[in-house]
């Protein structure tokens, strides 16, 4: 069985950057409008789903996966084209596992 892909991506907010090439989607659980750059709309063509970071905090409890895709390197170039710096690919992966796991296993 294969394991569905979950996009998560930012609410439109005030003074939020948004990395360019970017467009307007909803989310999947709560309908605000998210920004989804170049590199998600690859996945949604692949049929990943759409939630808000919002959303993801409050369902990651009841997530069965402890998986996270590694960050590619076409990604980086957006962050690095928002940010004015390119972040290290371990360093992202650091700051993922640490912002999805710790509130995952508390869960269990």
């Amino acid at each position: 069985m294969e394991n569905k892909v979950t996009l998560v991506v930012q609410r439109v907010k005030e003074g939020v950057k948004v990395i360019p090439g970017s467009k307007l989607f909803s989310c999947s659980r709560c309908n605000r409008a998210v920004w989804v750059a170049p590199t998600g709309l690859k996945k949604l063509e692949e049929g990943a789903e759409i939630i808000c970071s919002d959303c993801f905090l409050s369902l990651k409890k009841e997530a069965k996966s402890e998986e996270i895709a590694e960050i590619t390197e076409e990604q980086l170039n957006e962050l690095e084209r928002v940010l004015g710096f390119r972040p290290s690919k371990e360093e992202m992966m650091k700051e993922l596992r640490e912002w999805y796991f710790p509130i995952h296993k508390e869960g269990r």
